[in-house]
């Protein structure tokens, strides 16, 4: 679809009843003044520069831009582009046997950057698929850009809105921190089996309701000097802190992924690992009220977007059963707890939203890290190897680090094999 100004707009906006699989790719930005562009092929025949016979035949309805140059092309240039289909959909169908699931997602992923960054040298060729308009487009085409990034949706940055990238990684830094204030009310609250909902914040010392300027992220932290306005006890640096990288957590999450359900859920883990880090922390809990809807969010993610379903169930499976087993085994065998019965239902959330592979990197990670932080507290004195360390905060860690880095940790792992 090309977004034109003026009177051609309402024809050219007929072929958006395609085939979902289409995908919003921007034109050349050598050309300030282009449009955006709508894949239709689904793939097929890329670089060809072959137009859909569902286009053509969409477009031909319209008199006045029947005959333009959007018609399939017939002759030995038919079948010339279908046999150059044939052999794309071959060499797709190997790439989806070999990878998977997960491979497609991040082959898709690199294929939205690479387009956002030099959509000039698009697979498919667009010049002659819409003729553009060179008259500057009216802003009120800024929904159909909204719409496209709600179709893009899962594909990464796939769309390039008229919005700058800036302007964007701002407003999510904006409502990360806000989002922060409110992982701290769930922070403070979950624990004592308080609602999140109501009352109001209030001060935990005083008990005295907060006025709207001191629920300000951060800066209202900074501007009152961490002490309560009312009675000018200590605030705790937890309050900044969860603000201060939640709202760094969006901003990393947006400038990576781009709009879309990819984002999204993204985000939602994020979320709930700093829930469960800072609870773990201070009170050596694992809330039900995180971990369990934590699981069923996770897995309806994955029925749209990567790992996808199977891999999200044995990563529940993987992740609850394993710890589980480490749990019944110990306890059989040295007759007391290794750990707590929230730690399996935290590996099974994350597996539900990352699947079996990155849970199982998580795991190894989480360990790794436990086993540092034992080793420093036997040797500075702090502890012994009886001491109970938060689990869940190690969880937390690995998952960060299987998520930023896991593919890039198995290829390495794996190459030295190959």
């Amino acid at each position: 679809m090309a977004v034109h100004a003026g009177y051609r707009v309402r024809p050219l906006l007929v072929p958006t009843g395609l085939s979902r699989r289409r995908r919003m790719v921007p034109e050349s930005k050598r050309s300030p003044r282009g449009a955006n562009l709508a894949e239709a092929a689904c793939g097929d025949d890329g670089g060809a520069g072959r137009r859909s016979t569902v286009v053509a035949r969409h477009v031909a309805r319209h008199s006045s831009i029947r005959r333009r140059r959007l018609a399939a092309p017939t002759g030995r240039a038919a079948v010339a582009a279908a046999s150059r289909a044939r052999r794309h959909r071959r060499a797709a169908a190997r790439r989806r046997y070999v990878f998977g699931t997960e491979r497609r997602e991040a082959e898709r992923l690199d294929d939205a950057r690479s387009r956002a960054r030099a959509p000039g040298r698009a697979r498919r060729s667009h010049r002659c698929a819409l003729r553009t308009d060179h008259r500057r487009p009216r802003a009120a085409f800024a929904v159909v850009d909204v719409v496209s990034l709600a179709l893009g949706a899962g594909a990464g940055r796939a769309v390039d809105p008229m919005i700058p990238d800036w302007v964007l990684i701002v407003l999510a830094t904006v409502l990360g921190a806000a989002i922060g204030s409110f992982l701290n009310v769930c922070i403070y609250r979950l624990p004592r089996e308080m609602s999140v909902a109501w009352p109001p914040s209030s001060c935990p010392h005083c008990g005295q309701t907060l006025a709207w300027y001191e629920n300000i992220p951060i800066a209202a932290y900074l501007a009152l000097g961490g002490h309560c306005r009312t009675c000018r006890n200590r605030i705790g640096a937890r309050y900044p802190i969860v603000e201060a990288v939640t709202a760094a957590m969006f901003a990393i999450a947006c400038w990576y992924y781009g709009p879309g359900l990819l984002l999204v859920s993204r985000l939602v883990l994020g979320c709930a690992l700093i829930v469960l880090f800072a609870v773990d922390l201070e009170h050596h809990l694992l809330p039900n009220a995180i971990t369990l809807p934590g699981i069923v969010v996770g897995f309806a993610f994955s029925l749209f977007i990567a790992p996808g379903w199977v891999d999200s169930l044995l990563g529940i499976a993987l992740g609850g059963g394993s710890l589980l087993a480490m749990f019944y085994g110990w306890l059989w065998l040295r007759g007391e707890e290794a750990l707590g019965m929230g730690d399996p239902k935290m590996l099974a959330m994350i597996g539900a939203f990352v699947g079996w592979r990155m849970t199982l990197l998580t795991l190894v990670f989480a360990s790794f890290i436990g086993s540092l932080i034992g080793v420093a507290l036997i040797v500075t004195g702090r502890g012994d190897r009886k001491s109970m360390v938060p689990f869940g905060c190690f969880l937390a860690l690995g998952a960060v680090v299987a998520i930023a880095a896991g593919r890039e940790i198995l290829d390495w792992y794996l190459g030295t094999f190959a």
